[in-house]
């Protein structure tokens, strides 16, 4: 295996513990570019681990294993300290676990041109500065979630905590030394500004490929509700997910049989809203369904909900895979968000309400249950069509290889 993962010759070095070959249940991005970049002439390698709690990993025999996804993109697979528990220390354990043999990998392989870092894990922004220093490379760091930030927002930590001071400390130098700075959300300039660092900040978004335009239509509809205007969600139904404003709204629209709503999805909070709501006819929950069975659901759907609680992470924008799958259903999207905007304003395919408002909600359902079907249907068409023009990852592919090599 040693002597195969020598012979790779790429330009790119593409890297990221949790980056997910588009094969799984969910393929990240990593691989969706890296696919875009080969094509475009770009020779590439994504580095990984098997180390991830959200999909179940290929059995590797070795510390160093060559796969390939796609039957194109060469893909080495670290074998790294396992964790059950998001949260628990053994993750960072598995963290740095990774990084040592990472720096080992850099000395087994042939020298690239360039290497992008995308976070998670953040100790990766260590190796990325070390290899800039060694073998001379451009070093682009790309951020898809902001820590600390997220941490001391979403897990309430002590901005003294020690930890925290570390990914701090690492943070900045990561934006420091980088050569160019990419992240996801449109306004992370904002946040690398406030960090002290007068440096700029490139958006290269979530995107979606060609295959997920078209639903799995080998499978049976979840549901039949005739003569409903049904509200769905699909995704994780968590704590950080905001749904309770969602289901609020569905006890207050109980005696309305006008209207229905789907939550599709699991997560710790799923028991909780089921027993909040065992005595409403309104609402439904299919929990989790495939990924491959998403577009179809969506399609059957009146009007899309989103949400997420108030937080200062938001100011910087998001990205939402969630956001895409919702435009390439062709369907209106309610979005009770309270930070930078982006995508469905653009696209002009629905409605941003304030988070945790539950009056403003029930005042949008309102207005789309009034609108005709016409109205509704052209609402969605405009998200799926911009989504077309401006999110491909063949664009995407593009944009980012313009700033590689610039």
């Amino acid at each position: 295996m040693i002597k195969k993962i020598k012979k790779i010759n790429a330009d790119l070095w593409y890297v990221s513990k949790y980056a997910v070959p588009v094969e799984y249940e969910f393929g990240s991005r990593h691989f969706s570019l890296s696919y875009e970049f080969i094509k475009k002439g770009l020779p590439t390698i994504v580095i990984t681990s098997d180390s991830n709690h959200l999909i179940t990993p290929p059995k590797l025999k070795s510390t160093y294993n060559l796969l390939y996804s796609q039957n194109t993109i060469p893909t080495i697979w670290i074998k790294t300290l396992k964790y059950k528990n998001a949260s628990s220390f053994k993750r960072i354990l598995s963290w740095i676990d990774f990084e040592i043999k990472l720096f080992v990998l850099y000395f087994l392989l042939k020298k690239p041109k360039y290497v992008i870092i995308s976070s998670l894990s953040f100790f990766t922004i260590i190796n990325g500065i070390i290899l800039k220093k060694i073998y001379k490379v451009k070093f682009l760091l790309e951020i898809r979630d902001i820590w600390p930030l997220t941490l001391l927002e979403v897990g309430k930590y002590n901005k003294n905590n020690f930890f925290i001071r570390i990914l701090s400390y690492i943070e900045k130098k990561g934006y420091k030394n980088a050569d160019k700075i990419i992240g996801t959300m449109p306004n992370l300039k904002k946040h690398i500004f406030n960090s002290g660092i007068d440096k700029p900040a490139y958006c290269i978004p979530q995107g979606f490929r060609p295959d997920q335009i078209k639903p799995n239509l080998d499978v049976d509809n979840y549901f039949n509700l005739p003569n409903k205007f049904i509200i769905g969600y699909a995704g994780s139904v968590g704590k950080s997910n905001a749904l309770d404003t969602l289901i609020n709204c569905s006890l207050a629209f109980s005696k309305d049989e006008r209207i229905h709503f789907v939550i599709a999805g699991s997560g710790e909070c799923l028991e909780e809203f089921k027993e909040l709501t065992k005595n409403n006819n309104n609402i439904t929950f299919l929990g989790k369904i495939p990924k491959k069975d998403i577009p179809l659901l969506l399609s059957n759907l009146d009007l899309l909900y989103d949400s997420v609680k108030k937080s200062k992470i938001y100011e910087f924008g998001l990205s939402r895979n969630k956001w895409i799958d919702y435009m390439l259903a062709s369907k209106p999207i309610l979005a009770s968000y309270s930070g930078y905007r982006s995508m469905i304003n653009e696209a002009n395919c629905g409605d941003f309400i304030e988070a945790e408002n539950l009056s403003e909600l029930k005042k949008h359902i309102i207005k789309y249950l009034n609108m005709s079907k016409g109205e509704i249907s052209s609402i969605g068409e405009n998200g799926n069509k911009w989504l077309i023009e401006n999110r491909n990852f063949n664009k995407l592919a593009s944009d980012y290889m313009r700033l590689i090599i610039s």
